[in-house]
């Protein structure tokens, strides 16, 4: 899913689009996610999860999912992202265009 995620941070970043990567602290060590994200050269935060509490509020029990979060808070797209690469791009651009422009 990175790949995917640096594009779309790319390519909608500067039009209002966030990425935050989030992962699952309960397998993966902090030194793990830092030392991936340094090769990988990734552009977006990540939320090291220590103890899956983000997990768990959320209701997350198997991974990747992803949620699209409109500009108004509302989640308008949530599941598992790599089979919708597509249907979440289109998602993405139709959010990202209701975003007012800045002067």
């Amino acid at each position: 899913m990175k790949p995917h995620l640096v594009r779309w941070h790319k390519d909608y970043g500067a039009k209002g689009l966030t990425i935050i990567d989030v992962d699952n602290g309960q397998h993966d060590t902090m030194e793990d996610v830092r030392e991936d994200a340094r090769k990988k050269e990734l552009p977006y935060p990540i939320l090291w999860d220590r103890d899956g509490k983000t997990f768990s509020a959320y209701g997350i029990r198997a991974t990747p999912v992803a949620y699209l979060i409109a500009a108004d808070g509302k989640v308008v797209w949530e599941g598992a992202p790599l089979s919708k690469v597509e249907e979440i791009e289109k998602r993405i651009a139709a959010e990202v265009a209701k975003i007012p422009k800045k002067d």
